[in-house]
């Protein structure tokens, strides 16, 4: 199985337009659970409001030292969005039953990327799929934050990737929150092709 990077497959999903991947998401049988969804959307709208916080206001809601500097009280306040944001997506949001079900999407569809990456390998010879080694290393905490670098690297037993914070955060969270979303509106009837 060829190993790809965190950034080729955010280019890979990238390329997926919403309507091509609700489309793909109403011919399979899967639930949600509404009220994880809706906790689960609170949480990433968390980490949209702790990004955008002044540097005064974030020192005093989380008790910085007085003798941080801006840069590392700004630096906590990344790192404790990306980590969030990205344990939110692919923990707390996770659906075994979604993910079960994209398996029925044919490799001619145009949201085949998205059943790669979150079913390739363990499919394929029995080792977990990209997602799943993301989400292994943040449920388990194998994860390093690299400050010199500004990238994260996850660990899950054989497996690792050190990727950038705004990799992570900007890039494929919000194309994973938004798989989510997709899935919602197609289940709750709220998606209109």
């Amino acid at each position: 199985m060829t190993t790809q990077t965190i950034d080729q497959w955010v280019k890979k999903l990238a390329a997926v337009s919403q309507q091509d991947l609700c489309k793909a998401l109403e011919n399979i049988n899967f639930k949600i659970n509404e009220e994880r969804f809706n906790i689960g959307m609170v949480c990433y709208g968390t980490t949209v409001v702790v990004d955008s916080l002044p540097p005064q206001t974030f020192r005093n809601l989380f008790k910085m030292p007085d003798d941080a500097s801006d840069a590392q009280s700004k630096t906590a306040q990344l790192v404790g969005a990306v980590v969030l944001r990205a344990y939110t997506c692919f923990v707390y949001m996770w659906n075994d039953v979604l993910e079960r079900g994209l398996d029925a999407i044919p490799q001619n569809s145009p949201a085949w990327p998205y059943r790669e990456f979150f079913r390739r390998g363990c499919q394929d010879n029995g080792d977990d799929s990209i997602a799943q080694h993301i989400r292994n290393s943040l449920a388990h905490s194998t994860f390093e934050i690299r400050y010199d670098r500004a990238s994260i690297r996850l660990v899950d037993r054989n497996w690792s990737e050190e990727t950038s914070l705004f990799a992570l955060h900007q890039q494929l969270c919000p194309l994973i929150k938004d798989f989510y979303l997709c899935a919602y509106q197609v289940k709750y009837g709220l998606h209109k092709p």
